[in-house]
This record gives structure tokens, C-alpha cells and sequence, in this order.
């Protein structure tokens, strides 16, 4: 706001609002919408960050695994170079539970 020429007293009035919504926050109780292990949620944060990753095949455009090389990238930008291999072991196999799924969802439509 300072590098538009916002007042001072407008760049106070948002900085204690924010700081306000920060308190609020904290002293909510935490809500978990389904079940995941804190130590699982880096996994699950990248697995969203790489959700458009997805190769296809066939006509039917069936979705045959993640593109690495995209996947590789966006690790690169996003995660610590320690972490990445940990990451990476999580992302492949939140993937193969996401492939059984889709086949077994493809399979289920099939027997229809």
C-alpha cells in the first residue's frame, strides 16, 4: 500500500484488521474436514499443487499417471531440496490409489 502512496492511517486501519482476522483465527477451534494426519498434510498440499499434471491415453482419454517431468518442476519451486524425495514418494503413491480408483470406477460404469 506504502508503494501506492496509501495513508498511513488507511495502511494502520488494514494491518489491524489483518491482525485481527489472524487472532480470530487462531483462537477458532480447528475443524478438520476429513481425516488427514498432520504429518501427511505436505504430501496432500503438493498432490493439489500438481493436480493438472495428469498424462492421458486413448481415445477415451483415460488417465494413465502423473507427468514427472511437470511434477519434478513444480518441486523444484515449491519444495525444499531435502524434502522432495519424501514428497515424491507420497505424491506416487496418493497416484496409484488415485489410478485403482479411476479403474475401479471405469470398471463399475462398465458392468452397467
Amino acid at each position: 500500500m506504502r508503494a501506492f502512496g496509501a495513508p498511513a492511517v488507511e495502511i494502520e486501519r488494514v494491518a489491524q484488521a489483518l491482525q485481527d482476522q489472524r487472532v480470530q483465527r487462531e483462537a477458532e477451534p480447528r475443524q478438520e474436514g476429513f481425516g488427514v494426519y498432520e504429518e501427511n498434510m505436505p504430501v496432500v498440499e503438493a498432490w493439489i499443487g500438481v493436480e493438472t499434471q495428469w498424462l492421458y491415453a486413448g481415445m477415451a482419454g483415460v488417465q494413465t499417471g502423473l507427468n514427472y517431468a511437470g511434477v519434478q518442476a513444480w518441486l523444484q519451486i515449491f519444495i525444499k531440496p531435502g524434502e522432495r524425495p519424501a514428497i515424491m514418494r507420497g505424491l506416487q503413491l496418493m497416484e496409484r490409489a488415485a489410478l485403482d480408483a479411476m479403474n475401479e470406477r471405469r470398471q463399475q460404469e462398465k458392468e452397467r
